[in-house]
């Protein structure tokens, strides 16, 4: 009886101490990670990089949630939805025609993943209310999104948008 006791707190000790793991199913866990990060993959190709809106907008609707929260460097408040995310993709479109988002790192965590990607374009429209400056941009910058149920329902964008300004002539 001695025994049994110490072997029961022995493995609650053990477990208070996490030495005791629950066995979980990697590979199910494994194939969600890569469907999510094959699913953020998707939209950098189809809806970033894509020149054609009509063609971007159809790959919104199939990977994003119609709720989609995106922040982003310089705004507090999220652009909410479809219609948000059309309006900041229409922003880009028209100051940067020939942007290109490539994607250096991906990495996947239970329903996040995170991108390190780099930024490459032309200031040739008007970017908000800033004139066209001509001038090629470069930005780095990292994305973290969350992904539930198969969509994308929210994007956090970081950049050093002060190198943007900076880039577009927004700053003398």
């Amino acid at each position: 009886m001695r025994n049994r006791v110490w072997l029961i707190g022995l493995v609650g000790l053990l477990l208070i101490l996490g030495v005791f793991i629950a066995p979980t199913n990697t590979t199910a866990q494994s194939t969600s990670l890569d469907e999510n990060k094959a699913l953020v993959q998707r939209y950098y190709d189809e809806i970033l990089n894509e020149t054609d809106a009509e063609l971007a907008n159809a790959a919104m609707l199939e990977i994003v949630d119609s709720e989609f929260n995106f922040y982003h460097s310089g705004s507090m408040d999220p652009e909410v939805g479809w219609d948000g995310l059309e309006q900041a993709l229409d922003l880009k479109r028209t100051g940067f025609p020939d942007a290109h988002f490539t994607v250096e790192n991906l990495l996947a965590e239970d329903d996040l993943v995170a991108v390190r990607w780099t930024f490459v374009g032309t200031n040739t429209g008007m970017y908000i209310d800033i004139p066209a400056s001509d001038n090629e941009v470069k930005l780095e910058g990292m994305d973290l999104f969350l992904v539930e149920d198969g969509k994308i329902t929210e994007l956090r964008r970081i950049f050093d948008i002060l190198s943007l300004a900076r880039q577009i002539n927004a700053m003398q």
